[in-house]
C-alpha cells in the first residue's frame, strides 16, 4: 500500500505522461495536511509550485486566498489551494487556469460539518476529486491514455492566419474568435500581431475590459519579437510599429487611427459599444471566452454576432476547441465546469410560446439535491448576464436573504429571477452610512439612497432587489419578463415596502425597466470597470404602499444630471441622457426676456454663449424626447465645437451652430414659448 506522499508522486507522474491535470482533496486535521504538503514539496522542489491561501513553501510563488487572478498569464506544475478559510470561487477558478497539463491541484479542505447549502455543495464537489483522508487507505491510481502533442497547435495556427487575413484581406470583414479557456485565444492574438509587425510598421490597438485580460497578447508579441521593446505595460514597440492598449470608453471617445483593432473579452463589453466600434473601425477582431470564470460569451454570440452578420456580410468566425495548455478531455477542466455550473447549456424551450407559466420560489436545499435544476437555472443566468461567476453560485446557496424564482411551462424552465432582501436597518447603522463610516454588505439600494440621496428614513424600509432576471433567448420579446415580475410582485411578503434593481445602464435595459414601472433615482458617477457602463438604481412603487420619496428622488436625479453632465457624465451616450431626462419639467419657469433670446437665436440673432443656459432650461421644461444627439452633446454635456463637428461629420463650429439653430426652430413649432 502506498503512503499518501507516494500516491501524490505516482499520480503526478501519470498525469505528466498523459498531459492530464489531476485534482486531490486532502481531508484531515490542519497539522497533518500541512505536513503532507510540505513533505511532497520537499521531494519535488524541481517542479513549479504556486500556493493560494495561508501557505509558506520555500520558494513557491504565493498569493492570498482572494488573489488567484494574479496567477493569470503564469504557469505551474503544482497548485496548492487552501480551501479551509474564506474560500473564494472566483479566485480558485482563476488560479486553476495557471495549472498546465501534467500538473496536480492539491486542495486542503475543512474538516468541519457543512453549516449551509454552499458548504454542502462544495463538500460534495471535493469528493469528486481524488481524496486523501487522514488514517484512511489511499485510493486506487487511475489509468490514463498517453497524450499526443503533435496536433495541439493546429487550431491556434488557423486562428493566427485568420487574424492576419483581417489586415491583409478586404476591409469591413471582421473576425469573431471564440474559445473555451486554455485554448490559446489571447496568445493567438499576440502571435498574429508579432507576425504582422515583422512585415510592415502597423499600428495595432487592443481594447478589453481591463489591461490584465490582454497581458498574454503583449507577452507573446515580446517572445516572437525580442528586438521589440515594452515601453510601458500598455505599449509594445517594434521598429515603427506598435501594439497599444486602450480602454473601450477612451477608444470611442477619441476614435484614434489604427491598422487593426483587437477587441478581447468582447462579451464583457456592452453591445452598443461593440456596434460603435464596428461602425468606425474597418479591420476588426472580436474575441471572447465562452466558458470559464471570465464570463460566458454565449449571450455575446447570440445577440452581437447575429447583428454583426447582418451588418458585415463578409465577416468570419473561428472557434478554438483544442486545448493547448492541457490534454483534450482534461478531467480537471470537466470537474471545474460541473462544480461551478460553468458548462450549463440551455435546454430546448416549450413547444408553445409559454403563454401560461408558474413562477415558484425554489428552496436552496432543493437546488443542492437536484443539480440538474441548478444547472438549468444557471444556464439561463449565464446566457443573459456575462458577469455571472462561480461566486454567484455560492452566494446564492449561502445568503439567507437571497432567493431564486423559477418560471416553468410544460415542466421546462422558461425564466429565472434572482432577488435579495435589503433594508430594515436600525438608526445607528443608518447614521454610520450617512457619514461614510459603514457600508454594510448586502444592502446596495438602501445604502445608496441613504448615502448618496440624503434620505435616511428610507433605510428603515424593506426592499426586494431584483439582482438578475433572465428569459430563455428563444422566448424573449414576448412579454415573459414583465409577467414574471408581475407574479413576483403578487407573491411579495407583507413587510416589503418597495422594489428595486441596479444594472449597467443600456438603452435596452432602461426601456425594459421603464416599461414595468420602475423609476430611475441614482446614476453612478463612474463607469463599471467590467461592463463599461454607468450603474443605474431604479425603484418601483407598490400599489398598496405608495412612497412619496420615490418621485422626489427621481426629480433629484434629473436636477443633478442637468446641472452636472458636463463634469460627471461627459462620456454618457446621448440616447441614455435623453431617456433619463425625457419627462417634462413643468416646475421650470423662464422670464419673458429669456424666451425672447431663445426665439431670436433660432432666427440667427444673439450668440450661443448668451443663450445656452436659457435654451437648456427651456428644453428641460418640455422634455428631451425629441432632442437630437448633437444638441445633447453640445448643450447638456458641453463637448467642444471641434469634437461635435468630428462626431457628427460637420466642418466646424459654424456648421454645428447652424444645425443647433435649425433644431431650435423645429422645437419652437412643437412648443410655444
Amino acid at each position: 500500500m502506498h503512503t499518501q506522499t507516494e500516491f501524490l508522486a505516482l499520480l503526478q507522474q501519470k498525469a505528466f505522461q498523459s498531459f492530464q491535470r489531476v485534482g486531490v482533496a486532502i481531508q484531515g486535521d490542519g497539522d497533518w495536511q500541512n505536513e503532507l504538503i510540505a513533505s511532497f514539496y520537499k521531494a519535488h522542489q524541481e517542479l513549479r509550485w504556486f500556493c493560494v491561501g495561508e501557505w509558506s513553501l520555500g520558494d513557491a510563488f504565493s498569493v492570498s486566498s482572494k488573489q488567484g487572478h494574479m496567477l493569470l498569464g503564469r504557469e505551474c506544475d503544482v497548485l496548492v489551494y487552501d480551501a479551509r478559510k474564506n474560500f473564494d470561487a472566483n479566485s480558485f477558478s482563476a488560479a486553476l487556469g495557471s495549472l498546465v497539463g501534467g500538473g496536480s491541484l492539491i486542495v486542503a479542505t475543512d474538516n468541519v460539518e457543512p453549516s449551509n447549502c454552499a458548504q454542502q455543495w462544495m463538500a460534495s464537489q471535493w469528493q469528486k476529486l481524488f481524496v486523501l483522508e487522514q488514517h484512511q487507505p489511499v485510493p486506487e491510481l487511475p489509468s490514463f491514455e498517453p497524450s499526443s502533442k503533435a496536433q495541439r497547435y493546429t487550431q491556434q495556427e488557423q486562428a493566427v492566419a485568420a487574424i492576419e487575413k483581417v489586415v491583409t484581406g478586404h476591409r469591413k470583414r471582421p473576425l469573431v474568435l471564440t474559445a473555451d479557456r486554455g485554448r490559446g485565444k489571447s496568445s493567438a492574438l499576440g502571435i498574429a500581431c508579432a507576425n504582422l509587425l515583422q512585415t510592415k510598421p502597423l499600428r495595432v490597438l487592443v481594447t478589453a475590459p481591463s489591461i490584465k485580460a490582454v497581458e498574454p497578447v503583449f507577452l507573446h508579441a515580446e517572445r516572437i519579437l525580442p528586438s521589440g521593446q515594452r515601453i510601458r505595460k500598455d505599449r509594445f514597440e517594434a521598429g515603427q510599429g506598435s501594439i497599444q492598449f486602450i480602454a473601450p470608453d477612451e477608444l470611442l471617445a477619441s476614435l484614434p487611427e489604427c491598422d487593426l483593432l483587437l477587441v478581447d473579452e468582447a462579451a464583457a463589453i456592452p453591445v452598443p459599444m461593440l456596434q460603435q466600434m464596428t461602425a468606425h473601425f474597418h479591420r476588426l477582431v472580436f474575441s471572447s471566452t465562452i466558458h470559464g470564470y471570465e464570463g460566458c460569451g454565449r449571450g455575446f454570440t447570440l445577440k452581437f454576432v447575429d447583428w454583426l452578420r447582418k451588418q458585415r456580410a463578409g465577416m468570419k468566425t473561428c472557434h478554438l476547441k483544442q486545448p493547448i495548455r492541457w490534454s483534450e478531455g482534461d478531467i480537471l477542466e470537466s470537474w471545474l465546469y460541473q462544480a461551478f455550473v460553468l458548462d450549463a447549456e440551455l435546454t430546448a424551450p416549450p413547444s408553445v410560446a409559454a403563454q401560461e407559466f408558474l413562477l415558484k420560489k425554489i428552496a436552496k436545499h432543493e437546488l443542492v439535491s437536484n443539480p440538474s435544476l441548478l444547472r438549468d437555472c444557471f444556464a439561463l443566468l449565464v446566457n443573459a448576464h456575462y458577469q455571472t461567476s462561480p461566486n454567484d453560485l455560492l452566494h446564492l446557496l449561502q445568503d439567507e436573504c437571497s432567493s431564486i424564482y423559477v418560471a416553468t411551462s410544460e415542466k421546462k424552465i422558461v425564466g429565472v429571477v434572482m432577488t435579495v432582501e435589503e433594508g430594515s436597518l436600525d438608526d445607528s447603522i443608518i447614521s454610520d452610512i450617512q457619514l461614510g463610516r459603514r457600508r454594510p454588505p448586502g444592502h446596495l439600494a438602501p445604502v445608496t439612497i441613504i448615502n448618496q440621496l440624503g434620505m435616511p428614513g428610507v433605510g428603515r424600509l424593506s426592499t426586494l432587489r431584483i439582482m438578475r432576471i433572465a428569459v430563455h433567448p428563444e422566448l424573449q420579446n414576448r412579454g415573459l419578463g414583465k409577467r414574471m415580475l408581475t407574479q413576483l410582485e403578487q407573491s411579495l411578503p407583507s413587510h416589503v415596502n418597495y422594489l428595486s434593481t441596479s444594472f449597467g445602464l443600456t438603452d435596452e435595459l432602461l426601456r425594459f425597466w421603464n416599461s414595468v414601472g420602475y423609476q430611475p433615482i441614482r446614476l453612478g458617477t463612474m463607469r463599471d470597470a467590467a461592463s463599461g457602463c454607468y450603474s443605474l438604481l431604479m425603484v418601483r412603487q407598490l400599489v398598496n404602499k405608495p412612497q412619496k420619496w420615490i418621485d422626489e428622488a427621481e426629480l433629484l436625479l434629473c436636477e443633478f444630471m442637468s446641472m452636472s453632465a458636463n463634469l460627471v457624465y461627459s462620456k454618457l451616450e446621448p440616447s441614455l441622457y435623453r431617456s433619463l431626462l425625457s419627462a417634462p419639467r413643468m416646475e421650470i419657469v423662464l422670464h419673458p426676456c429669456q424666451l425672447t433670446l431663445i426665439r431670436n437665436y433660432a432666427l440667427g440673432g444673439g450668440s450661443y454663449e448668451s443663450v445656452f443656459v436659457w435654451l437648456k432650461q427651456w428644453l428641460l421644461k418640455n422634455g428631451l424626447v425629441s432632442v437630437s444627439d448633437l444638441m445633447i452633446c453640445k448643450l447638456f454635456v458641453n463637448h467642444d465645437w471641434e469634437s461635435c463637428a468630428k462626431q457628427f461629420n460637420l466642418t466646424g463650429r459654424k456648421q454645428v451652430e447652424q444645425e443647433i439653430r435649425r433644431e431650435v426652430q423645429l422645437v419652437l413649432k412643437q412648443f410655444t414659448l
